[in-house]
């Protein structure tokens, strides 16, 4: 268990920490499915999930909610797909409190407001978890190109044209072309 800042709800934090993602019956457990579908290392999906953890700690503490990394907020989906794990048990058990996803409404003010609202949740993880979170999983809304550059190899998969493709460089190389075709 995790012993983190005096600033903590010790005992929300002790739950949320406690809570297992995972059902050992299953014969796809949330992990294995969450690094299936996300071509993610073991290592990586823990961390993944323990930062989930930490965002929702977050959700269920501040005022006005949290808004998540996208390595957090893939989790986060895969969570609520799992209904009843979600919402009577993780939400009405563990949070005591139902924590809803609000996704963007899309444009340029709405682009802006996530912004200032992801980085406001970074501060608070800092005053609350006395730690900056990884910048691998929460990368610097300001330098949103490396940090996908960096995120995208840490999760294994290969940045194409500024944008995510599905190719697994854990198993495959990737040789750039010395010339445009």
């Amino acid at each position: 268990m995790i012993d983190i800042s005096k600033k903590l709800d010790q005992e929300l934090w002790n739950r949320i920490s406690d809570f297992k993602l995972d059902n050992e019956n299953a014969q796809l457990p949330f992990t294995e499915k969450l690094m299936e579908q996300n071509q993610w290392s073991r290592y990586f999906a823990l961390r993944a999930i323990v930062e989930y953890k930490r965002f929702m700690y977050l959700c269920a503490v501040l005022p006005n909610g949290a808004s998540p990394p996208k390595v957090v907020d893939e989790v986060w989906h895969l969570h609520l797909t799992y209904t009843q794990n979600y919402w009577y048990d993780f939400c009405g058990k563990i949070l005591l409190k139902d924590i809803h996803h609000i996704p963007s409404n899309g444009g340029k003010d709405d682009l802006e407001l996530h912004k200032r609202w992801y980085q406001d949740t970074r501060e608070q993880y800092k005053f609350y978890f006395e730690e900056s979170p990884p910048d691998d999983i929460w990368p610097d809304p300001n330098q949103k190109l490396e940090a996908k550059f960096q995120i995208s190899k840490k999760m294994g998969k290969h940045v194409c044209c500024n944008k995510l493709a599905n190719a697994n460089s854990f198993k495959f190389y990737f040789i750039p072309k010395t010339q445009p075709i």
